[in-house]
């Protein structure tokens, strides 16, 4: 009973996709904001990522999950207006997946390499201070 409370409370994830959804409704699609496709596209590339890596499947799970969470507050809901802070958030996400629960581990100026350079070592080490504090 309590484990559920909990979960239904602190661990409780809001359903941003729809909000987004809505807002872009209110303003007839002007803003190209992060849809599910995108998310759909992030978990592939978490997919692709952890089996070229050799990486537990679980942290597939844990980085979508990460994601989600964040994307969930207040801090994310900004990240949601932006597909390449999303792509950063998503990167970071697994970013710390990876940490908490590898072996393998990755460092921030790895994960750059993988971006293609185009996130830094500092915007990544950034983010991940920003979905550790939200």
């Amino acid at each position: 009973s309590i484990m559920l409370k909990q979960e239904n409370t602190t661990y409780k994830c809001s359903d941003y996709l729809n909000k987004i959804s809505s807002l872009n409704k209110q303003n007839m699609g002007s803003i190209k904001s992060v849809d599910s496709q995108c998310r759909f596209k992030m978990v592939e590339w978490f997919i692709h990522v952890a089996t070229i890596s050799r990486m537990n499947e679980e942290v597939v799970g844990h980085a979508a999950n990460y994601l989600d969470r964040y994307l969930s507050t207040n801090s994310g809901t900004t990240v949601l207006f932006d597909r390449t802070k999303f792509r950063l958030a998503a990167l970071t996400s697994l970013y710390i997946a990876v940490k908490l629960s590898e072996t393998v581990k990755f460092d921030a100026a790895h994960l750059s390499y993988l971006s293609g350079g185009v996130f830094s070592k500092e915007s990544i080490v950034r983010m991940e201070e920003s979905i550790l504090l939200s």
